[in-house]
């Protein structure tokens, strides 16, 4: 299916092995959704994904939620991007662990990230 490697940390897991661009059966949507609950914070490795595939990949785990405070890539209302270019040097946004709209009266479950270098 897939392999999960636990982090040294007390949360976390990289998943290696499963491509996020291919169908997934209900079975490996289930493994999945139980190993982000057991490490609560999981890392899939190797990906090389569209919008598409990341708008897809959040819906099979729920529904998602409008963001109150960024503007969204036009064409894809729950998708934002977030970039910083090479040369910037101003401190980082967000830099450290923190929980995206915890402050809401239904927070989300979850923020999916997908990082590109």
């Amino acid at each position: 299916m897939f392999e999960v490697i636990p982090s040294d940390s007390s949360c976390g897991a990289t998943i290696r092995g499963l491509d996020l661009r291919l169908p997934r059966s209900a079975e490996l949507l289930s493994q999945l959704r139980k190993t982000w609950l057991t490490h609560q914070v999981i890392a899939v490795a190797g990906q090389d994904l569209a919008i598409a595939d990341l708008e897809r990949i959040t819906l099979e785990f729920g529904p998602r939620s409008e963001d109150p405070f960024i503007a969204p890539i036009p064409g894809h209302q729950h998708v934002v991007e977030v970039r910083r270019e090479a040369h910037e040097r101003t401190k980082l946004f967000a830099e450290n662990w923190h929980s995206d709209w915890s402050f809401l009266p239904r927070p989300p479950a979850a923020t999916a990230l997908y990082d590109k270098v």
